[in-house]
């Protein structure tokens, strides 16, 4: 990922391009393996590099902590990731099937280093907003980005 976001000539990045290299090694990553499957949904599209990079890392982490947590010893599910516009924003969701957060978890306030960088990268660099709710589906996690005009793909 480090690789593809520093390479880039220009001053956009094709998000989607970063981010289809990045969901097949997520199993490497974990010890999930390939048990939980990963998909993109919806295009990020390109973005200016300084928007690019605090993005992909905020969603690399999230991903990484769905695999890792929501499948306990291998189980088998899905995790996808969308990207949609809303009027005038970015909405990144990544939802996973998987068993939930622990009662009494509250992301808003965990002082996990993952949770901290992700509320970082979002919140002051990107000027964007973060919520976890229940899936449409009523099982497992769902992480809502959701960035401000300024994080818009280029047409």
């Amino acid at each position: 990922m480090h690789e593809t976001l520093a390479g880039s000539r220009e001053d956009v990045v094709d998000v989607d391009q970063v981010l289809d290299q990045v969901l097949p090694m997520l199993g490497d990553l974990t010890s999930v393996g390939p048990a939980a499957r990963t998909r993109r949904t919806g295009s990020f599209g390109e973005l200016p590099a300084a928007t690019a990079t605090p993005l992909v890392l905020a969603v690399t982490e999230l991903l990484h902590n769905a695999a890792e947590h929501a499948f306990p010893e291998g189980e088998p599910g899905s995790i996808e990731l969308l990207a949609e516009r809303t009027g005038d924003d970015l909405v990144v969701r990544v939802r996973d099937d998987g068993r939930g957060l622990p009662a009494g978890f509250d992301p808003s306030v965990s002082e996990g280093l993952g949770l901290q960088i992700v509320r970082t990268l979002v919140e002051s660099e990107l000027g964007g907003g973060l919520r976890t709710t229940v899936p449409p589906a009523g099982r497992g996690t769902e992480v809502v980005l959701t960035l401000p005009g300024a994080g818009l793909p280029r047409r």
